[in-house]
């Protein structure tokens, strides 16, 4: 579960009340939807310092990395590895989020693609609509990598190569897309 990013994470961490994913020495945090506080990028930073690596959390739908693209541009710079919820990827949490995950997903901020499933009825595990997009986009190698490999390799407590994308050509596109 993901830890809402605040000044006593590192505290917790230390102390055990916030846990990384089994040994992996991955964490998995959360921004606030609306704001980028001051002290995140500090908390982010500190958070590595003991071999730790940042799982940042649908960075999609932070109205502030959405709207300043120099955020994102020093949390890549950090090594934080972005996960995308699938759901954005869909339109499901809105045009803005929707936009944003995919100019995130170009600059190499979001390597991943996760459900944020929190319910069966609400928001229910569906991560084909999101892979069959990332596939049109970017190509079957890239949705590859970051639906599979990605994840294997975080659950495996390896590093993971941060690194932007390109579209496809409109010609490959629309080849992919025809019978």
């Amino acid at each position: 579960m993901e830890i809402r990013i605040g000044p006593s994470v590192v505290e917790g961490l230390s102390q055990g009340r916030f846990l990384p994913i089994g040994e992996t020495g991955y964490v998995c945090l959360e921004l606030p939807f609306y704001d980028f506080p001051l002290f995140a990028l500090d908390v982010i930073y500190q958070t590595g310092l003991d071999g730790r690596r940042v799982l940042l959390i649908h960075p999609e739908r932070c109205r502030a990395v959405r709207n300043d693209r120099e955020i994102a541009d020093k949390l890549r710079a950090m090594g934080v590895l972005g996960v995308a919820s699938a759901g954005s990827l869909t339109g499901q949490f809105g045009p803005e989020a929707e936009g944003a995950v995919w100019t995130l997903m170009d600059m190499g901020l979001i390597q991943s693609v996760a459900s944020d499933g929190h319910s069966v009825k609400r928001r229910p595990l569906r991560l084909s609509p999101a892979r069959e997009l990332v596939a049109r986009r970017y190509g079957e190698d890239e949705a590859s990598w970051m639906m599979d490999e990605v994840p294997a390799r975080v659950l495996a407590g390896e590093a993971v190569e941060l690194r932007g994308r390109k579209r496809q050509g409109w010609r490959r596109w629309l080849s992919s897309v025809r019978p």
